[in-house]
């Protein structure tokens, strides 16, 4: 197949007309005659021209060349041109866009010379970072700074257990204090969470109210902060 032909057929498929298509490639290679695949004449197709002639004058082009070439887009091959593919030809007669150029064969490039291999650059000696000094991070809500004197800590790598002193309070102890006496906020010197939210929880009683009823969900949290226990470091 020669080149020509092959840009011919792209054009084809591209839905480009066969005189389309015989045109554009004329330019790129003069002389050129397409061998198109053949078509059955317009007798063997089935065709409403009342279709075709309302396409036509929406198109502006001819009824008669408008069927005729609706042959080449008979997309299903059953020899009943639908009025998508009449459709379709219109459009593709009346398509002013003009196609990209083949694409020449380029000539050979001359072997680029190898360029002289670099010596390799000697790595710079990498200098020790300094350590970075460890960072107390909180741990069960106390900071290691605060951390009571002779708790080990733990070797590297290794996970150790340790018992955290605590102020033994009670849950339920706790609840009784918020059910009987909560509307004054005794509960809250209980737990520990220190004078000042009691005072406040007691000249505005509680929030009005709103405090009291959070407390129902926030007592087991709050008071197992204070009750000490049993805490792992990892290292």
């Amino acid at each position: 197949m020669t080149g020509g032909q092959e840009y011919y057929d792209g054009l084809i498929t591209q839905g480009y007309t066969p005189d389309q298509a015989q045109q554009f490639t004329q330019q790129h290679f003069p002389g050129f005659t397409a061998t198109a695949p053949p078509v059955l004449p317009m007798s063997a197709f089935e065709v409403n021209q009342q279709e075709v002639a309302q396409i036509a004058e929406t198109h502006g082009v001819s009824a008669d060349a408008l069927a005729d070439t609706a042959r080449h887009f008979d997309a299903n091959q059953d020899f009943i041109l639908q009025p998508s593919e009449v459709e379709t030809t219109a459009q593709a007669m009346t398509n002013t866009a003009e196609p990209l150029a083949p694409a020449m064969a380029a000539p050979m490039a001359a072997p680029a010379m190898a360029a002289p291999m670099a010596a390799p650059a000697m790595a710079a000696p990498a200098m020790a970072a300094p350590m970075a000094a460890p960072v107390a991070a909180p741990m069960g809500g106390m900071p290691m700074a605060s951390m009571p004197m002779g708790v080990p800590m733990a070797a590297p790598g290794m996970a150790t257990s340790i018992v955290m002193p605590g102020n033994g309070k009670s849950v339920l102890v706790s609840y009784l204090l918020w059910f009987f006496l909560g509307i004054f906020g005794i509960h809250h010197l209980y737990m520990g969470r220190g004078v000042g939210v009691f005072i406040l929880a007691l000249i505005s009683f509680q929030g009005l109210g709103l405090w009291w009823l959070i407390d129902l969900f926030m007592i087991p949290g709050s008071t197992n902060m204070n009750r000490g226990g049993q805490m792992v470091i990892v290292a």
